[in-house]
């Protein structure tokens, strides 16, 4: 939780407070609420201006988190794990299953091996020697930008198995450049 506390970056929801509950002495953070929810409700919405800021923050966040020492891997990135502040900036949130932080947060890491987890999952995510590795943080930000663009889900949200088995990378449409 002082990890998770002590992250302050633009682009990741920062906590506003760290306690310990009297009853039961279990530490919590008061994270702020971000009343226009989370990016996933956007599918389809984003022109190429708006995807660009989207990438751009999104990007630090990620950047900055893979600059600790150690690099903090946040294994979770996709449109629900994105809010959207009052002033329109985007935040990652949703630090339960980060390599580095799963040993200090009671949430289960159970869900990252849920149906709609594997969607975001990169091709080295389905090896048997798995690491967690900044790469991996980079293909699911792929999958949301994708997602958020197209409305649906590439490699018919299978994830990187697919991509390992030799599918093809999926094509944007046409209404965006060449550039994104």
């Amino acid at each position: 939780f002082q990890l998770s506390f002590n992250l302050n970056h633009t682009n990741l929801l920062h906590a506003n407070y760290l306690g310990v509950s009297p009853q039961d002495n279990r530490p919590y953070l008061v994270m702020p609420f971000c009343p226009e929810g989370s990016v996933s409700k956007c599918a389809g919405k984003f022109d190429e201006q708006q995807m660009w800021k989207f990438i751009r923050d999104v990007a630090s966040g990620l950047a900055y988190l893979h600059d600790q020492r150690p690099p903090i891997i946040h294994q979770d990135i996709k449109p629900d794990n994105i809010l959207i502040l009052k002033n329109g900036d985007y935040v990652i949130s949703d630090f339960g299953i980060s390599k580095q932080l799963k040993k200090t947060l009671t949430r289960s890491v159970s869900h990252m091996n849920s149906a709609d987890a594997i969607a975001y999952m990169g091709p080295e995510r389905f090896s048997k020697q798995y690491q967690a590795v900044k790469a991996s943080d980079i293909w699911s930000l792929g999958v949301t930008i994708y997602e958020l663009i197209t409305c649906d889900m590439p490699f018919c949200g299978m994830g990187g198995s697919m991509q390992k088995q030799g599918a093809d990378i999926p094509e944007l449409p046409s209404e965006f450049s060449e550039n994104m």
